[in-house]
């Protein structure tokens, strides 16, 4: 006897919109991702690439919120990478984090574009499930044009306003130009994504350089920081920002505000003398070590990479600015 079967889908666009569905490990197999819903996947291997589709029926900026199922703070836990694609797959913003974050692209225009997650530099690959979801809006706080690695692709600032960037690996430099009419200061406001404490903790470098590469002041700071420098004469100028000496990189969004002030006083040197407290210990050699901190003798920060022992006594040099009660200790490895 012949059998029929018969078979019934409802709703089934919202669903799809709401899942990914494999494969889409290509720019052509695309999932389709619906704005300001949430879509959710999953990685199967360290090869394994989500992509998901979507449309700007005009120009706009796109703001991707990640929801990470692992929330492992801290810049080296990078499980995964989520980026912002256009059409011909070229990245337009990316970050690699272990925590739930939100970045947003500069203004684009009407296209097709894409979302993309993938396993991230961590060393251990995370399975579990996470959401994407994506908001379009016509404005949002000015955002960084990649490429912008040079002098000549320097992205113009506009003075007193936030703008918002970040570096896609350690030898992206992101370079911003702002015109001044007189010499004076300049005064660069630099809103760290991981506000880390300790001159150790060195995530990003920003320096302010003039057109023929001369540096007119040098900044390393894993945490919120100002930096203030004289320039001499006006003219066109650049705040670049790198990644820093600190062994870890960050790639979360970052954010600058950059102001100029004319007529600095010249011929005036000014200088803070502040105390520091000199960790001495005698070192093994062979042996690592890294020197904490902690204020309460609960709550413990590491303020240096590791340094490896020479046989003797060794030395570590700590600001304690602003500190009333520290503690330190020196862990061998």
């Amino acid at each position: 006897m012949k059998r029929t079967l018969w078979l019934y889908f409802l709703g089934i666009v919202s669903s799809y919109a709401a899942f990914e569905i494999e494969i889409n490990n290509t720019l052509g197999a695309a999932n389709p991702i619906v704005p300001s819903q949430a879509t959710t996947g999953q990685l199967s291997s360290a090869s394994d690439q989500d992509w998901f589709g979507f449309s700007m029926g005009s120009s706009g900026v796109v703001t991707v919120s990640f929801a990470s199922p692992e929330n492992t703070a801290g810049a080296a836990f990078g499980f995964h990478t989520a980026q912002i694609r256009d059409s011909v797959g070229t990245i337009l913003a990316s970050v690699d984090t272990g925590v739930s974050v939100t970045f947003q692209t500069r203004t684009i225009n009407a296209g097709n574009y894409f979302v993309v997650i993938k396993d991230g530099p961590f060393s251990t690959l995370s399975t579990g499930q996470y959401s994407v979801t994506i908001t379009t809006g016509a404005s949002v706080p000015t955002v960084e044009a990649e490429p912008n690695n040079a002098s000549n692709q320097a992205a113009p600032l506009s003075l007193g306003q936030k703008t918002y960037g970040q570096l896609n690996s350690t030898s992206d430099q992101d370079w911003f130009s702002l015109n001044t009419t007189s010499s004076g200061l300049i005064t660069v406001v630099f809103d760290s994504p991981e506000n880390v404490v300790g001159s150790a903790f060195g995530f990003h470098k920003i320096q302010v350089v003039d057109s023929s590469g001369t540096i007119f002041g040098s900044l390393d700071t894993g945490e919120d920081n100002t930096m203030q420098v004289g320039v001499p004469a006006g003219g066109t100028y650049y705040v670049v920002v790198k990644d820093g000496p600190f062994s870890t990189f960050s790639s979360f969004q970052y954010g600058i505000t950059v102001s100029a002030t004319g007529s600095a006083p010249r011929g005036v040197l000014t200088a803070q003398i502040y105390s520091a407290i000199e960790v001495t210990w005698n070192s093994t050699a062979g042996k690592t070590y890294i020197i904490e901190r902690s204020e309460n003798l609960s709550n413990w920060l590491p303020l240096s990479p590791s340094i490896l022992g020479t046989g003797g006594e060794m030395s570590y040099l700590d600001s304690i600015r602003d500190k009333t009660k520290v503690f330190y200790r020196v862990k061998e490895y």
